[in-house]
C-alpha cells in the first residue's frame, strides 16, 4: 500500500512538473544570437527572425542575409534598422523567398509589409507600391527628407510609431482600406 502512495505521489509530481513547463518557457524571453551586425532569435520552424541590427555609422547599404550562422532568415521584427544613420538602401538576393527590395526599400514578402524605408534616403516624396497591406512599426522611422507620402487602398495596417520623428513630412494621403493606425505612428511629425 505505501508503494502504491509513493509511486500515485511521484505520478501526480511528474503531471504537474509537466504542467507547469509551457507556463514558464511561455513567460520567457527567447535566446538571442549575434552574427556580424544583427542580433537574431530562432523561431518554433527553425528560421531566423532578425530583432536587432548595431549600425557600423559608415554603412549605406544594409543587406539582408539569407542566412545567419546557417539559419534561413524568414522574418523581420519591426525595424530593427534604427539607428542606421547612414543608410540609403537595403539590398536582398533577388531570389529571396522571403524579402524583397523596391527602390532600395525593405518589404516582407508574406504579410507584404513594408518594413524598413531607408533612413538617410534623400528622396522628398514617396509612393507606398499597390498591393502593401502594412506599413509596419517604425518603418519610416527618423525619415527626415520625406516630406509627401501617398499610402495606396491595399494598405489596411499603419504600425506603431510608423512615421516617428519624420519632422519634415508635409503631407500625407491615408486611404479609407487602412481601419487601424497603431500608438505614436505620427509622433513628432511636426510638419504636418
Amino acid at each position: 500500500m505505501k508503494k502504491n502512495r509513493v509511486l500515485v505521489f511521484l505520478l501526480a509530481l511528474v503531471v504537474l512538473m509537466t504542467a507547469a513547463l509551457p507556463a514558464m518557457a511561455e513567460g520567457e524571453e527567447p535566446k538571442r544570437y549575434e552574427y556580424a551586425n544583427f542580433t537574431y532569435i530562432l523561431l518554433d520552424d527553425g528560421t531566423a527572425e532578425i530583432v536587432s541590427y548595431k549600425s557600423d555609422d559608415i554603412s549605406t547599404k544594409i543587406e539582408i542575409p539569407d542566412q545567419l550562422d546557417g539559419y534561413t532568415v524568414s522574418s523581420v521584427s519591426g525595424n530593427p534598422f534604427q539607428s542606421g544613420e547612414q543608410v540609403i538602401n537595403f539590398d536582398v538576393a533577388p531570389d529571396n523567398p522571403y524579402f524583397a527590395v523596391i527602390d532600395g526599400v525593405l518589404f516582407s514578402k508574406a504579410d507584404k509589409r513594408l518594413v524598413a524605408y531607408p533612413k538617410n534616403a534623400a528622396a522628398e516624396s514617396y509612393s507606398v507600391p499597390q498591393g502593401i497591406r502594412i506599413i509596419g512599426d517604425s518603418a519610416f522611422y527618423e525619415c527626415v527628407s520625406l516630406q509627401s507620402i501617398t499610402i495606396p487602398d491595399s494598405v489596411t495596417s499603419i504600425g506603431d510609431s510608423a512615421f516617428y520623428d519624420c519632422v519634415s513630412l508635409q503631407s500625407i494621403t491615408i486611404p479609407d482600406s487602412v481601419t487601424s493606425i497603431g500608438d505614436s505612428a505620427f509622433y513628432n511629425c511636426g510638419s504636418l
